[in-house]
């Protein structure tokens, strides 16, 4: 009998349903802050992987992160810089035109 409880007791963990899929990100974009030379410029860019262009001609040399994403940027002097997350954000040296960018929601 005592067994039989015991087979009672554990059996709707046996039965239980598994884990439901990680939901995908509510949010399709993130927030961008570039500043360079006294100035500074703000894009909203996609989280799905696509690359996007950077329309501003001047020399950046930080950029910043509201949102939840890995982006990675690349310049006119052919830097590559990653930017994770939302953060302090991250410096470019030496400071150079971004021109294009790509972000995935994290």
């Amino acid at each position: 009998m005592q067994i039989f409880a015991a087979v009672l007791l554990l059996l709707p963990l046996a039965t239980a349903s598994p884990f439901l899929p990680r939901q995908a990100a509510t949010n399709s974009t993130t927030q961008l802050t570039f500043t360079g030379a006294g100035a500074s410029f703000s894009v909203t860019a996609p989280v799905d992987g696509s690359t996007f262009q950077v329309p501003n001609a001047i020399s950046v040399d930080h950029i910043a992160q509201a949102g939840q994403a890995s982006c990675t940027f690349s310049g006119v002097d052919k830097a590559q810089l990653t930017v994770l997350g939302a953060n302090t954000g991250a410096t470019l040296a030496p400071p150079q035109q971004i021109t294009a960018g790509q972000c995935v929601a994290i």
